[in-house]
C-alpha cells in the first residue's frame, strides 16, 4: 500500500511540475543597446549624460531600448579623475574605433545595435535626439 500511495505522490508531483514550466520565446523585435562613451573629465558630456538620464521615462525602456554609460579613463590625466571610468572602456571604446577604421575616439559618443542586430558607428552626441 505505501508503495502506491508513494507512486502516486511521485506521478502527481511529476506531472504538477511539467503543467508549470516556463517557456521563453524570442519575439521578431530586436531590443537596442544604446551605448554612450562618457567622462566625468569632459567639459561636453554633460549634455549627452542628460539625454541618457531622459530615457529612464521612455515607455519602451528595457523592451525596446538598453542604455548604458560607460566611463573612459583617457580624460583623467588632465587633473580630473573620474571615480566611473575603468580601462575596459576606454579598451572596447578602441576596440570599436579600429573595427570601424576611426582614426580617434573622444567622449561624448554614442553607438548602437541596428535593425540587423550589428553596431552602429559612433556618432557624436547631440543634445536632442530620436530614440529608435
Amino acid at each position: 500500500m505505501n508503495g502506491r500511495v508513494f507512486f502516486l505522490l511521485l506521478m502527481a508531483t511529476v506531472f504538477s511540475a511539467r503543467a508549470g514550466e516556463i517557456v521563453f520565446e524570442s519575439k521578431p523585435a530586436r531590443t537596442h543597446l544604446i551605448e554612450l562613451y562618457t567622462s566625468e573629465g569632459c567639459s561636453s558630456c554633460l549634455p549627452a549624460e542628460e539625454w541618457m538620464s531622459g530615457l529612464k521615462n521612455q515607455a519602451r525602456l528595457w523592451q525596446d531600448i538598453v542604455p548604458v554609460a560607460f566611463h573612459v579613463d583617457y580624460w583623467d590625466h588632465l587633473g580630473w579623475r573620474d571615480p566611473f571610468a575603468a580601462k575596459i572602456w576606454t579598451e572596447r571604446q578602441a576596440d570599436y574605433s579600429v573595427r570601424w577604421k576611426k582614426e580617434s575616439v573622444y567622449t561624448p559618443a554614442s553607438c548602437s545595435t541596428e535593425r540587423n542586430g550589428n553596431t552602429a558607428s559612433f556618432r557624436k552626441q547631440r543634445r536632442k535626439r530620436r530614440v529608435f
